[in-house]
């Protein structure tokens, strides 16, 4: 993999850029191919701009958790309304035989008397 198609795939994971050291690792690891023709550094940012980077990772890390805890309480919700719908239909099913099985019985009196 070329160092521009890793430092973008670095940034698509991570969500910054990598340092100087990283990105050493990992042509020292072998995950970047090292090109005769680019023996040439390329600086990719310095190592001043990490923290302010880091408090906006920060910022969509608090907003990832707030997503993943709004969607836990109102998936629980929605299972909790299913089940209390679920509930109640079956207990409307059976009034329901229970009536229709009462008004079959007086039917059935009411004619034999005749």
């Amino acid at each position: 993999m070329k160092r521009e198609e890793w430092i973008d795939y670095y940034e698509s994971i991570y969500g910054h850029k990598p340092s100087v050291l990283e990105v050493a690792e990992a042509e020292k690891n072998g995950e970047i191919l090292v090109l005769p023709d680019s023996s040439i550094p390329t600086v990719i940012e310095s190592d001043d701009d990490i923290p302010s980077k880091s408090s906006t990772y920060c910022k969509n890390s608090v907003w990832r958790t707030l997503w993943t805890v709004l969607t836990f309480i109102f998936r629980g919700l929605w299972w909790t309304m299913r089940l209390a719908l679920t509930v109640t239909l079956l207990i409307v099913n059976i009034i329901w035989t229970i009536f229709f099985f009462f008004v079959r019985i007086t039917g059935l009196i009411f004619f034999l008397s005749r």
